[in-house]
């Protein structure tokens, strides 16, 4: 249509300059969003695809006649992040050019750019390169997401080309990179007095960084599988190997917890799940007073919003903590929370404690107890007291004498309905108001007491172990784990041993105070001082971070026409640092505060209201400090893909090759075995000893001084907060005389796995030499592997790794070897077998340990590793099309069922002798197949037919052998004289049509002959 020339501006110039930048959206809640997700962003677009978008420029230019000159980025003044800075195209107008052009150009483009994903752009015309700043793009979310582009571009190569062979272990490096950053966490504490408004704080966080409604309703895109929607009753082997990623992340957390995986996957998790029910209408109309938030600003209102998720305190409730445990805070694609509550014994012991606190006599309260922390745990406990069991205060009193150990305190009855259970609550993703109320309401209730709550629900709060939250908010993104921990002036002794544990493990503290962490409370200052936190930040610092942040806003408010105030407030940051880092010096004292240190402390004012008020997002850009700190560079080995040619092998020369390389494997693996036993044998047994002597002389020091069983509380690991004397000294240090034991154990593990690549090498080089591998095509799937098994998560086989499993087993023999004994057996006689009790924690340590160490060598170290480097120097699985016709292993290094499987092109029958030919190309990612299982000791076989993947058929066949089920597989290979290792497993044929795949199987089991009693099947 076209336009009146009255109301057209025509435009001068023939060169038009459009910057191209990601606009700012809203949130779930209609608050503008300070960051953006990698893969929505205009930005990350032009750096990973700068091909695409330039043709896209070129051609939405050319349709209003445009033709252009260049395509510049343009980086924001004094910042030379990656991917802060603006797009600047420069065209040429070859024809007349106004502002109906320019509306109809931006629309043009915008509708290029959403088929791409890429929905909130902003696209202006501009007289001058002016950058202007954009939402916050997380560096570690940049990287996964440019990770995954690397490895589907991979995919698309493998597809498309039929004669460039491309080594598959491309795709298995960067599977390990992407599993390793999924298992990464960098875990944030948000610590604090009470009523300073930490849960405030971090709902303002939440609330600024919610997925949009658009997101979270996109439930195809999502793929959540809820627990009941899986077909069939598989185990959860089956599940973890199929499924696993496409479960809530609730589900997942659970299961990597479970050690049995042969148990049946819904009998284990769907009792445990409760769906997010919302049912107030009425609480979604109040949820609009998020909108009035600016009111702060612009008028100076007071903002009274409910909380966004995190329960805060009301107004009579200011001097009360909300928080009774640590709740975690994760992501989550949609809102879920898991629930743990402690055991019987576990809640036996807190309420023993009881007995100890009121029978120790006043001199030695005042000598050896914290008289405050004494009151508060008298206080608390009393109240469980009278919540859990039938006891009053005075009757409870009566009968002290009578409670020996914590057995002899009888809990109600009901309490094991959910004693020592969790809980889970899953929210489906579908409206995400109404899934964050629900549970928001759940929340609140499971972490106060409320007079009117029913008595069920008063049990379960005094019995909470565990939270943990998972919100679909992007500060969680890539990996990031938020603490909210209770007050520390307001805490017992149960909830200060929380405080202590999650301080001991986080990476990052963000210590929040009203005015200056130079007023901060004592026993915030205290509880930092002596957490293992503040040892590996001064070990470390850089890769440890401390901010301390000074929340005004709780006392001050500040509105448009404060200015100068707020100027004041940012004048002053240098000298209030200065006073900071001095009172940090006294807290580390005698030890220096050293430069590395200083840089990685933040001090700084925050004003959240003030900033969620005028949706900006300066507090994001502090958090976003965080992500340095999992910078992961994606690297491309180009040489890699070259040292093969075209040439195919057979599978008897295949089969050949792969024995030999097997029996070299297996000799490595006991070579590993020798060396890990040597070394902690050896030098664990001489550090232990001296050690012993070391732990006697510190306990003579403290021993006097023990006079109330309450100090052995198993509850509390050696490190109950009420007692000034802490039994956990007598093996303070122990893991740093251990450390030099682990960096030797890790030298010669390394020594003797690069001892077996160089044999490896000769191996394959050997064998193969002239058709299709070189040494450098062994090497690079060699050292693929061995990156696997030294790598660099926390499940690696490294020396962190040996130091946090040692720090576990310690701990754990703590208190079972000295703690529970002693608590149950009383002081005196304690006393007298200190001694012992000493030797008995380190043995245990150094059996426990070295049967973990040996346990996770061997996890580490895929069962089916040879047979991945076979698949990786064979060109059989990299181009489907021309491999041979038969059965062979995928070799994907993770595959559980590669190990069981005969590679060959022919199969035999036990019973005739028969030899057949397959058909197809098979492998155990196969689908619609007949399958024959033979036994290597006596050649008994079986047939089997399966709809599903023959590896997820396989693993349910190993675990009803592993559970002894009353069938023909598990009664064959638990007879004395055979094992799982007597499995061989070959794909036969595959099934075109699959209404006729029972037919098949029955036509195998009759030509084979493997019915009972000449096979393993059975007449259903």
């Amino acid at each position: 249509m076209a336009s009146d020339p009255k109301k057209t501006k025509r435009l001068e110039t023939p060169r038009v300059l459009i910057r191209l930048c990601d606009s700012f959206f809203y949130t779930s809640e209609k608050m503008i969003a300070p960051m953006v997700p990698a893969k929505k962003s205009v930005r990350v677009f032009y750096k990973l695809h700068p091909v695409t978008m330039y043709k896209i420029i070129c051609d939405t230019g050319e349709r209003f006649g445009l033709e252009m000159t260049e395509l510049k980025w343009c980086p924001l003044k004094e910042d030379s992040r990656e991917l802060v800075g603006n797009l600047f195209i420069h065209y040429r107008a070859l024809d007349p050019w106004n502002e109906v052009l320019l509306a109809q150009y931006v629309e043009k483009l915008q509708s290029e750019l959403q088929e791409f994903n890429i929905t909130n752009v902003s696209i202006h015309e501009v007289k001058d390169q002016t950058t202007l700043s954009q939402p916050v793009i997380s560096e570690i979310e940049y990287n996964v997401y440019k990770l995954k582009l690397n490895y589907e571009n991979f995919q698309v190569q493998q597809t498309k080309l039929s004669t460039l062979e491309i080594l598959p272990v491309e795709f298995q490096n960067i599977q390990m990179l992407l599993a390793d950053l999924e298992e990464s966490r960098t875990r944030i504490a948000i610590f604090s007095h009470n009523a300073v408004g930490k849960s405030f704080f971090l709902n303002l966080l939440l609330l600024l960084t919610s997925e949009s409604h658009e997101d979270y309703g996109k439930q195809e895109k999502r793929k959540i599988l809820l627990p009941e929607e899986i077909e069939g009753n598989p185990t959860v082997k089956v599940v973890k190997d199929e499924q696993f990623g496409d479960l809530p992340e609730a589900v997942r957390d659970l299961l990597s917890s479970v050690e049995d995986d042969e148990q049946d996957f819904k009998n284990l998790v769907q009792p445990l799940c409760n769906p997010l029910i919302f049912s107030n209408k009425e609480n979604v109309q109040s949820e609009e007073q998020f909108s009035k938030l600016s009111d702060y600003f612009t008028d100076r209102k007071r903002i009274e919003i409910e909380p966004y998720l995190m329960p805060e305190k009301e107004f009579d409730e200011s001097f009360l903590t909300t928080t009774k445990c640590v709740i975690k805070v994760k992501y989550g694609t949609t809102f879920q929370m898991k629930i743990e509550y402690f055991d019987e014994e576990q809640l036996q012991n807190q309420l023993f404690e009881l007995v100890s606190l009121y029978q120790a006599s006043e001199e030695t309260e005042s000598t050896y107890i914290f008289q405050e922390m004494k009151e508060r745990a008298v206080t608390s406990l009393k109240a469980k007291l009278s919540i859990l069991t039938e006891y009053d205060e005075e009757r409870f009193k009566n009968q002290l004498e009578s409670f020996k150990s914590p057995e002899d305190i009888k809990l109600y009855e009901d309490i094991k309905t959910f004693a020592g259970k969790t809980e889970l609550h899953i929210g489906k993703g579908i409206n995400a108001t109404e899934d964050r109320l629900a549970l928001r309401a759940i929340l609140k209730d499971h972490t106060r007491q409320q007079p009117d709550n029913p008595m069920i629900l008063r049990k379960q709060i005094a019995a909470v172990k565990s939270i943990v939250v998972y919100v679909p908010s992007k500060l969680l993104y890539g990996g990031k784990e938020i603490l909210d921990m209770p007050g520390t002036d307001d805490s017992d002794p149960l909830a200060m041993s929380f405080i202590q544990d999650a301080l001991d493990t986080v990476d990052v503290v963000l210590l929040i105070s009203e005015y200056a962490f130079t007023i901060a409370g004592q026993e915030v200052k205290d509880t930092l001082k002596t957490s293992r936190f503040i040892k590996n930040w001064m070990q470390n610092s850089e890769k440890y971070k401390l901010m301390l942040l000074s929340y005004t806003e709780k006392t001050w408010q500040l509105g448009k026409n404060d200015l100068k105030k707020l100027q004041k407030l940012f004048e002053q940051e240098n000298s209030k640092r200065q006073k900071e880092m001095s009172e940090l010096s006294k807290l580390i004292h005698p030890d220096s505060l050293s430069q590395s240190m200083k840089d990685n402390t933040i001090t700084s004012r925050v004003l959240p209201v003030l900033y969620t008020s005028i949706h900006a997002m300066q507090i994001e850009e502090k958090i976003s400090a965080l992500q340095n700190k999992q910078k992961n560079e994606v690297t491309e080995d180009q040489e890699s893909k070259n040292g093969t040619s075209s040439q195919s092998t057979s599978f008897a020369q295949e089969s050949s090759f792969l024995k030999k390389n097997e029996d070299l494997f297996s000799g490595v693996k006991k070579k590993l075995e020798h060396i890990i036993t040597e070394t902690v044998e050896k030098k664990m047994e001489s550090i232990f000893v001296k050690f012993a002597q070391h732990a006697m002389k510190r306990w003579t020091q403290i021993g006097n001084r023990v006079n109330n069983p309450g100090i052995f509380n198993p509850q509390f690991y050696g490190k109950n907060p009420l007692f000034k004397d802490k039994l956990y000294i007598l093996f303070d240090d122990l893991d740093k005389e251990m450390s030099p034991v682990f960096e030797t154990l890790i030298r010669e593990l390394q020594a003797a796995l690069a001892e077996y690549k160089s044999q490896a090498i000769a191996l394959f080089t050997s064998e193969l030499d002239g058709k299709r591998v070189n040494s450098h095509t062994v090497g690079n799937s060699l050292e693929h592997a061995l990156t696997w098994h030294f790598g660099k998560t926390r499940s690696s086989m490294n020396e962190h790794t040996c130091k946090l499993t040692f720090e576990k087993h310690l701990k754990d023999s703590l208190k079972r070897h000295l703690l529970e004994p002693a608590y149950k057996d009383g002081i005196e006689h304690t006393k007298r077998k200190m001694g012992r009790h000493i030797k008995n924690v380190l043995s245990a340590v150094r059996t426990s340990f070295l049967k973990d160490i040996i346990s996770l060598c061997n996890e580490r170290w895929p069962s089916n590793l040879a047979r991945f480097m076979v698949r990786a120097c064979n060109p059989l699985i990299s181009n489907p099309k021309s491999q041979p016709q038969g059965c062979t292993f995928c070799g994907d290094i993770k595959c559980s069922v590669c190990f069981y499987i005969e590679s060959s092109s022919t199969f035999k029958s036990s019973n005739k002798g028969t030899i057949y030919i397959i058909q197809d190309r098979l492998n155990c990612a196969s689908k619609n197949v007949i399958y024959l299982i033979t036994c290597k000791k006596c050649s008994a076989q079986y047939v089997g037919q399966t709809t599903q993947s023959i590896r997820r058929r396989f693993v349910y066949h190993l675990s009803t052998i592993k559970c002894k089920k009353d069938l023909a597989l598990p009664k064959h290979y638990n007879t004395a004289d055979h094992s799982l290792q007597d499995i061989s497993l070959m794909v036969i044929e595959q099934v075109t049509n699959e209404s006729s795949i029972l037919q098949r199987e029955q036509y195998w089991i009759s030509e084979l002959n493997t019915l009972k009693p000449s096979g393993l099947n059975c007449i259903n």
